[in-house]
């Protein structure tokens, strides 16, 4: 068995979480740039496609920004709902240690942190 039960619970948990943080964290980036965009794009005949290939263009950037806030929001606010629920207090009375249960939530940093990296040492291999 790969994961065991605590940590597809809390995975299941934080996975929900992030989804949901860094859709929303790409669709503010994107809304906080299509004003300025159409205004560019005022005078153009292809405005809607312009704007539509731009968009697109800057999803895995916006997308590189919110994998790394939204891994630390989903963290938190998994650790945070856990506590309130009192099932932090129940996880850790069965012997479960802070740095067991929190193995999971720890490899999701570490994903996190080697996408960006690798694109980076991928611009520069180039």
């Amino acid at each position: 068995m790969l994961l065991a039960r605590i940590d597809r619970y809390v995975l299941s948990l934080a996975l929900g979480r992030f989804g949901s943080v860094v859709g929303i964290i790409m669709l503010l980036m994107i809304l906080e740039h299509i004003p300025r965009l159409l205004d560019i794009t005022r005078l153009s005949g292809q405005r809607g496609y312009i704007v539509r290939q731009t968009v697109l263009g800057l999803l895995p950037e916006y997308a590189g920004i919110g994998v790394l806030v939204g891994i630390y929001l989903a963290v938190g606010m998994t650790i945070r709902q856990l506590a309130v629920r009192g099932e932090l207090a129940v996880i850790e009375a069965t012997g479960i240690g802070p740095l067991r249960w929190m193995r999971t939530p720890i490899l999701l940093t570490f994903l996190g942190a080697a996408c960006p990296s690798s694109e980076h040492l991928a611009r520069l291999a180039a």
